[in-house]
């Protein structure tokens, strides 16, 4: 888990989990978003990302898509079953992708992801996205509507 960053003035931070196996890619986008004070805990693979989900509520997953023991996409299949099976509100999870964008996208659609990321992810990124979340989570969108709202299940603009 990173650390918050403790100038962060907000009374309830921004939880997010980020799912990747490589620990360079992990770390680099930990202490982006740690910087802008997210509470950001990570996991290692998919399967691991859904126990951390099932013990704790995240505003944002950013999601591998390519990964041992399991992918992103079965791991977001996961989350978004046990989400309707709960009545919880879908979470937005962003693929982070090496892949060509089009390639990823209809997989990723398929299973529930929201938006698209190629990596590395840039300070730049890490500020849209939570820009994003902050707008859509102001509009009180829900899964319907979050595509309207920028989470638009397509590329995100660098």
């Amino acid at each position: 888990m990173c650390e918050d960053n403790p100038s962060n003035t907000q009374e309830e931070p921004i939880t997010v989990l980020i799912v990747e196996d490589n620990e360079i890619a992990r770390s680099v986008a930990c202490s982006h978003l740690a910087f802008f004070g997210c509470e950001v805990d990570t996991a290692e693979n998919g399967l691991s990302a859904v126990h951390k989900f099932l013990q704790k509520r995240y505003r944002m997953v950013l999601m591998d898509c390519q990964m041992p023991v399991m992918d992103g996409f079965a791991a977001t299949g996961l989350i978004r079953a046990i989400e309707k099976n709960t009545g919880l509100l879908p979470t937005p999870i962003i693929a982070l992708t090496s892949e060509p964008l089009q390639s990823c996208q209809c997989r990723g659609l398929e299973a529930g992801m929201t938006d698209f990321l190629e990596k590395p992810l840039f300070q730049t990124d890490a500020i849209k996205l939570l820009n994003r979340l902050m707008q859509t989570e102001q509009s009180g969108s829900t899964q319907s509507q979050v595509h309207s709202t920028g989470f638009s299940g397509g590329p995100t603009p660098r």
